[in-house]
């Protein structure tokens, strides 16, 4: 009986490379469609739901008694293990390649995600349905902003910045030395500066300044803006 049920699930999968493998576009023509834009894996999963083995819809006491393919289509072999032992598939547009193995006595769940895993792809398990695709991790987090140290005291301020742009500088001095400053086209340039116990009024004068900015004041406004070229030269 063992040996009847291996030759099946081997025809099977036999089968499905023989009939659903994607035909050779004519001389001239691209590839087709579905092989051109090919769709990415579900994204923003948590990585610790992904692989969850003892959740595959089968018992441990279910087993494989012989698995042998060579370069065969993975779809092909996952289809054919799901028709076999009544478990769910469904694969994504992603899941692809191919897969050889020899495998003996292994239960269902452990051969699946061998299987899975061996082509790089993974697998959640959902209402009872294995889904494959090919995993899209998130992209890293951006790396944290340098911490910022602004303090005044007795009308004097202590700095240490770091790549901040003109506009968070003017708004330290608005929010913690009640200055009121106006930046004028300051484009992408970034401020970096330390300074200790300098008047208030002076600080910001030498902070703009020292990185190419040009400072003058107004009725009790600071008005910051690039320096002209002239001036850049001189």
């Amino acid at each position: 009986m063992q040996k009847i049920r291996t030759a099946v699930l081997v025809l099977m999968a036999a089968l499905y490379g023989s009939t659903q493998q994607t035909p050779t576009p004519p001389a001239g023509q691209g590839a087709p469609p579905d092989a051109a834009q090919e769709e990415p894996g579900p994204k923003g999963i948590a990585e610790d739901r992904l692989n969850p083995i003892e959740s595959i819809p089968v018992s441990d006491t279910v087993t494989i008694p012989v698995l042998d393919f060579k370069n065969t289509d993975v779809r092909d072999v996952l289809r054919a293990i799901g028709m076999q032992y009544n478990v769910n598939i469904y694969l994504e547009p992603s899941a692809t390649g191919t897969i050889s193995l020899y495998l003996a006595d292994v239960p269902v769940r452990k051969a699946l995600d061998f299987i899975v895993k061996r082509a790089r792809l993974s697998y959640t398990v959902e209402n009872g349905i294995v889904k494959v695709f090919k995993y899209a991790p998130p992209p890293p987090p951006p790396p944290p902003k340098p911490p910022v140290a602004f303090a005044v005291r007795d009308s004097l301020v202590s700095l240490d910045l770091k790549d901040l742009s003109p506009n968070e500088v003017a708004r330290l001095f608005i929010d913690s030395a009640g200055i009121n400053v106006v930046v004028e086209g300051s484009g992408n340039k970034k401020i970096t500066s330390h300074l200790k116990n300098m008047p208030v009024e002076k600080a910001l004068k030498v902070l703009y300044e020292a990185n190419g900015f040009e400072v003058s004041a107004s009725e009790g406004v600071y008005y910051v803006g690039a320096k002209s070229w002239g001036e850049q030269d001189q």
